[in-house]
């Protein structure tokens, strides 16, 4: 029989779990399908109700794409992940590069902070694009609107770049359905969102 503290223990990182997975716009459904538990033994380890496997919590914080010491530790953290570098084009790879030794050849703090903000914003207004072109992809986890985030992002974007985006994402022949992203990049995605829709506010403040 688990003792006082092993249902403290328990209960905590039960706790902390369901904080993380609902700061991730994930339901306990689409939880346990991706870390192969049932439904009901997620919903059991949220709510303390069972001792917490470790098996099963190395699952879902690996789901989560979350540090063990956000579950693990004496204190919470909050959830980080470091992304993988995908496939992408040589160019892009290497136009960032040379932005970045630019940048940090200029020994002004300054204009890294600038640049990296503009940018942010500008990849922030294409991912919008993109990803509303699957109807499955949820519009919850932004909390500027659509409009609202075109127009609080004039000026960061050229009218005629993203008339072009449109223009191809109409003709092109890519399979719609399969723009989404898996959830275990959902902790990277909320916080590309919020930074990049914050200095969207903070722009229009300082007009």
């Amino acid at each position: 029989m688990p003792s006082d503290e092993e249902k403290r223990s328990s209960a905590l990182v039960g706790s902390r779990l369901m904080l993380i997975r609902k700061q991730l716009g994930i339901t306990q459904e689409q939880a346990a399908k991706a870390a192969g538990l049932t439904q009901s033994a997620v919903s059991e380890i949220e709510n303390g109700k069972r001792a917490v496997q470790v098996s099963a919590a190395v699952k879902l914080i690996k789901l989560y794409g979350v540090p063990y010491e956000a579950v693990f530790g004496e204190s919470c953290t909050q959830p980080t992940v470091q992304s993988e570098q995908g496939t992408l084009p040589e160019s892009f790879i290497n136009a960032a590069e040379l932005l970045f030794t630019l940048i940090t050849g200029s020994g002004s703090d300054e204009l890294s902070f600038v640049c990296s903000q503009t940018l942010s914003v500008c990849l922030y207004l294409v991912f919008r694009e993109i990803y509303r072109q699957n109807p499955h992809n949820s519009e919850k986890i932004f909390s500027l609107s659509y409009d609202e985030a075109l127009a609080l992002g004039k000026g960061y974007e050229a009218p005629e770049v993203m008339q072009q985006l449109r223009l191809c994402l109409d003709s092109c022949r890519a399979d719609k359905r399969r723009i989404e992203l898996p959830i275990e990049k959902n902790a990277a995605l909320a916080r590309f969102i919020e930074n990049a829709e914050q200095l969207l506010r903070a722009g229009s403040s300082l007009k």
